[in-house]
């Protein structure tokens, strides 16, 4: 899959799955391995922030695999090769056939693209001959862009604030996730207790 950057940790995981859940998408996701297959959602993805960028009527939700590759060759050619982030053909395969982690992978490469060029930095992260793709391998890349390489002009302070509030809202919505996990883990536990204590009771010998 040539230079797809790896997920370091759980944590990396969840924000991106925070990030996807932030976006508003054409269908519900219900699989995000499978959801994704079809390119359909990153097009959506793609859509949201830099809409002039795609048409998506090019891109028919299929469950036929021949179709999803044929939508994920035009995104490829059309619009990643566009944006520095043309894909080689194995890893459209994988995402296609659904391989555990590859689409996870390649939304870790779309958004830190994405986030570089809201924030004006330019394309420059095809998988296969990014320089810089070593650095993000290495989570290098920050999913906020450094003061210093913002630009001065008042469009493009308005696109690292629109950026930054992107980030708020992302780190808003992991919130609101753990606490959601915490409040099921909380009822879970306190089924096993009661379960535990009913048991505790039957073994009661009178």
């Amino acid at each position: 899959m040539g230079l797809l950057p790896d997920i370091r940790d759980e944590d990396e995981l969840g924000e991106i799955y925070v990030w996807v859940d932030s976006i508003p998408l054409s269908k519900q996701k219900k699989n995000i391995t499978r959801d994704f297959s079809d390119a359909v959602c990153v097009a959506d993805i793609i859509h949201y922030y830099q809409p002039k960028l795609v048409d998506l009527h090019n891109y028919s939700p299929t469950s036929n695999s021949k179709q999803k590759m044929e939508n994920w060759r035009t995104l490829n050619d059309k619009v990643l090769k566009k944006i520095g982030m043309k894909l080689s053909v194995d890893t459209m395969r994988s995402v296609v056939s659904c391989e555990v982690g590859c689409v996870e992978r390649v939304l870790k490469l779309l958004r830190n693209t994405l986030y570089r060029l809201s924030a004006g930095h330019g394309s420059g992260t095809d998988e296969n001959t990014c320089p810089t793709q070593m650095d993000e391998k290495k989570g290098m890349v920050s999913h906020i862009p450094p003061v210093e390489r913002r630009g001065q002009s008042e469009d493009h302070d308005g696109r690292v604030i629109d950026e930054l509030h992107d980030v708020i809202r992302v780190l808003e919505l992991k919130c609101a996730k753990q606490e959601e996990v915490i409040r099921l883990k909380d009822a879970k536990i306190e089924a096993l207790t009661r379960l535990v204590d009913d048991y505790s009771k039957d073994q009661i010998i009178p």
